[in-house]
């Protein structure tokens, strides 16, 4: 999907942030959803720095710690999919470029796409295995998660044969809970010792996923709307919240969203306690509507938004 923006958006320089302000009723959406995510806020578990909980159910040991508003909070960089952008890494070497410079601005979390000779997404094990050997090495001791999103292989058997045929293991990947198949995806590789990062796009999914077996062995949740509009999106996160707080399902989360709302989304999960993602997969512009010239950048924006918040950043 290719970000656009059909208004070109202004800096409010009286105001203590550069909010973006558009020209059309959207800059009053997002400002709603921004003015009044702090409002939102409410006191949940958070997780202890840098580590990975295996399991999300109450009633089991907790793997929270504290006031998550004072928790440090971990960036998630999503460096490449789908999206069309001049930066965009695809090859190993590039990739490997683009997370060591958003390491170095930043994140603790890696996210990519490993693409094939074809110049296509794949789940092709020498693929996969030379994006990750390429992106370890520059990135030495930083969690690395692949996509088994169906938009690179629709078909649920032949993905998880994919799947099965990887010789070189990421240490998590992202599962959209939506998709047919997908508890086969998450129970084969946590058997291999890899961390299950479930993603919920709607709040269908947080409902599926719910009512299925991957939230007691799931590292984290992704809270990821798809809305355009940044109030939609953030009521659509408040949803998913609400969903799983019901379930009693106490994962971490981190909050992203999609396009000129990702932003938002992360404001928002930033004011809940929550940690957050960024990256060229997400969005090709900054908080204040300019295009975003790389991963880079994008993720120094997501660690000024940490200290805006009044927290700080994760170290592992």
């Amino acid at each position: 999907m290719v970000d656009r923006l059909d208004h070109q958006p202004m800096i409010d320089t009286d105001h203590p942030r550069p909010y973006l302000e558009f020209r059309t009723p959207l800059h009053l959406a997002l400002l709603d959803c921004l003015l009044t995510a702090g409002n939102q806020a409410q006191q949940r578990g958070a997780p202890a720095d840098g580590q990975l909980p295996t399991h999300g159910r109450k009633g089991s040991e907790s793997h929270y710690s504290g006031h998550m508003e004072h928790r440090p909070v971990l960036i998630g960089a999503a460096l490449n999919g789908e999206r069309e952008h001049p930066a965009v890494p695809r090859s190993p070497s590039q990739l490997a470029q683009a997370a060591r410079s958003s390491v170095d601005a930043g994140a603790r979390v890696l996210h990519l796409h490993p693409f094939g000779p074809d110049g296509q997404q794949t789940l092709d094990s020498a693929s996969c295995a030379e994006a990750i050997l390429a992106v370890r090495e520059a990135c030495r001791g930083i969690p690395l998660s692949l996509s088994t999103s169906a938009a690179i292989e629709p078909d649920p058997g032949r993905r998880l044969k994919l799947i099965e045929q990887w010789e070189i293991q990421p240490d998590l990947v992202t599962a959209n809970q939506g998709e047919a198949g997908i508890e086969a995806v998450c129970e084969l590789l946590v058997g291999r010792g890899v961390g299950i990062e479930a993603g919920l796009l709607c709040h269908t999914d947080a409902e599926a996923f719910a009512n299925s077996t991957v939230p007691a062995i799931a590292t984290r949740v992704l809270i990821e709307p798809l809305d355009e509009d940044p109030t939609v999106a953030c009521e659509h996160a408040e949803r998913m919240e609400s969903i799983l707080e019901e379930a009693g399902i106490d994962l971490p989360q981190m909050h992203h969203g999609d396009g000129v709302a990702s932003w938002a989304v992360n404001e928002r999960g930033l004011a809940q306690g929550h940690d957050i993602r960024t990256g060229i997969e997400d969005t090709g512009y900054l908080p204040d509507g300019s295009p975003a010239a790389d991963n880079e950048s994008l993720i120094r924006a997501a660690t000024a938004l940490v200290g805006d918040a009044g927290r700080t950043l994760a170290d592992t």
